[in-house]
């Protein structure tokens, strides 16, 4: 087991116009349906992960003892550069994944010190309507939804990248993982 969770981050955060991403699942979902895992689903998101205590090479290690991973995406704080104690695994098979989840604790009734997991809403967007849901999560974000929330938060690029959007043009935003993520140049306030 590894050791208690504590996430990154650090202070002295700076407030101007900047580059800031955010996963889908880092998003707050107070109405997340509660759906068992799909066969398909083989990608975890994890939170509270010990990046104080473990390094990257060490969490890959005890994320092996569930099964084969294939990708650790760990989360990067947007102004440090810091891990966060968040990030994602992706498994071999679906049943390596479940062994995950079902060993750590649940979002609802976890203690501070506890490793979170739940299945990763990002992989069930890249699924399409062949997700558990039955339908494209990535419907809910069209340009036009994009554009609405840029304008209204005066925020003057928002873009949508995972695996299936990737950037149009070379010159364009970093994608920050296969995952996906929303990237803005923002000040914290809008962020």
């Amino acid at each position: 087991a590894l050791p208690g969770g504590g996430t990154g981050g650090a202070a002295g955060r700076r407030t101007g116009p900047q580059r800031r991403v955010i996963f889908l699942d880092e998003l707050p979902m107070p109405k997340r349906p509660e759906v068992t895992g799909g066969a398909q689903d083989r990608e975890v998101f994890l939170s509270h992960l010990p990046v104080r205590e473990c390094n990257e090479e060490q969490i890959q290690d005890w994320l092996e003892g569930f099964g084969k991973v294939e990708e650790v995406n760990l989360l990067r704080d947007h102004t440090t550069g810091e891990h966060t104690g968040r990030g994602y695994a992706r498994f071999r098979t679906h049943d390596d994944a479940r062994a995950c989840v079902e060993a750590q604790a649940a979002t609802n009734g976890a203690e501070d010190e506890d490793i979170i997991a739940a299945w990763s809403e990002s992989e069930r967007a890249s699924q399409r309507a062949a997700c558990v849901y039955g339908l494209d999560p990535t419907a809910a974000f069209p340009s036009r939804v994009l554009s609405s929330i840029g304008h209204s938060t005066k925020i003057k690029d928002i873009s949508m990248f995972d695996e299936l959007h990737p950037p149009r043009d070379r010159g364009a935003t970093r994608v920050e993982g296969k995952q996906l993520h929303f990237a803005a140049t923002c000040n914290e306030k809008q962020f």
